[in-house]
């Protein structure tokens, strides 16, 4: 996957072995007003950056099996076919509601989105500062 850079709350950045994800409004918010700008660094994995490939195929609302992919995943949009959530390859409206439903849920309940935190190389400091900006 391409290296890029995204700015602003719950971006993401994706930089050689790295991915960064820059903290909910509220932090963000709190974090630049004291001048630290600070977001979850964690190690690339393929996992991860398989999820990634469908996650971008889903935002083009596309929903097609490719080789590329691992069978898991592959599994899940021949799954998502099935519900009638994709045709000719298009996610359908129903499918777009859920993959929104799904997205908005995972953006808003967890601070690295699909990541257990002790996989975040700098959670400590990321939580020890958060506890002092938020008081």
């Amino acid at each position: 996957m391409d290296d890029y850079l995204g700015f602003g709350p719950a971006a993401f950045s994706m930089w050689d072995p790295w991915k960064v994800v820059n903290p909910s409004l509220d932090k963000y918010v709190a974090m630049m007003s004291k001048g630290k700008r600070m977001g979850l660094v964690a190690a690339k994995s393929k996992a991860a950056d398989d999820w990634r490939k469908f996650a971008r195929m889903v935002y083009d609302l596309n929903g097609s099996t490719h080789p590329a992919l691992p069978f898991y995943v592959n599994a899940y949009i021949s799954l998502l076919k099935r519900a009638r959530y994709v045709r000719n390859g298009t996610l359908t409206y129903k499918g777009k509601i859920f993959v929104h439903t799904i997205t908005k849920t995972v953006v808003e309940s967890l601070p690295f989105p699909i990541q257990n935190p002790a996989c975040v190389d700098n959670w400590e400091a990321y939580e020890a500062f958060g506890s002092h900006t938020m008081e």
